[in-house]
């Protein structure tokens, strides 16, 4: 039994996924495939805009500025496999959040408050690596089946 999003804003951010590389089905070889493909660039600019946060600010959570992807998008360029991941990750993460939290502003406040299960860190800063996003999406898991810190 797959994962259903249940309102419009995460449907949103599963055709994106399904665009981009969906990687719904948890299979770890299929985001590792996709993301060595890479994806279009331009994913970065609709990433933001699920997201409903500054490029700027996705762009310093992928370590890199927003300057880049404009330059790559104009170019037609694929992402490396890392940046590609990354988004992927991001967007997987968003999609789980938007459906537990209701809305992408309630779930983006969620992100930028100090976490007890985070020993206070801030979620948001935790999406800087991969790893980090591993852990916030467990912890909107945790919450979605009331398991809370």
């Amino acid at each position: 039994m797959g994962y259903e999003p249940r309102n419009a804003e995460s449907d949103e951010v599963q055709e994106f996924l399904v665009q981009y590389g969906d990687i719904d089905n948890q299979d770890p070889f299929v985001v590792v495939q996709r993301s060595l493909e890479g994806i279009a660039a331009h994913a970065f600019k609709r990433l933001t805009s699920l997201m409903l946060v500054p490029g700027d600010s996705v762009a310093q959570l992928l370590g890199t500025n927003e300057r880049t992807f404009r330059n790559h998008t104009s170019q037609k360029k694929l992402l490396d496999p890392q940046t590609s991941e990354h988004i992927l990750r991001i967007a997987d993460l968003y999609k789980y959040g938007i459906d537990v939290f209701g809305t992408k502003k309630s779930f983006n406040n969620w992100l930028k408050k100090p976490s007890i299960a985070f020993d206070q860190l801030i979620p948001w800063k935790m999406l800087q690596t991969s790893g980090g996003v591993h852990l916030v999406k467990d912890e909107v898991l945790r919450i979605a089946y009331g398991e809370l810190a």
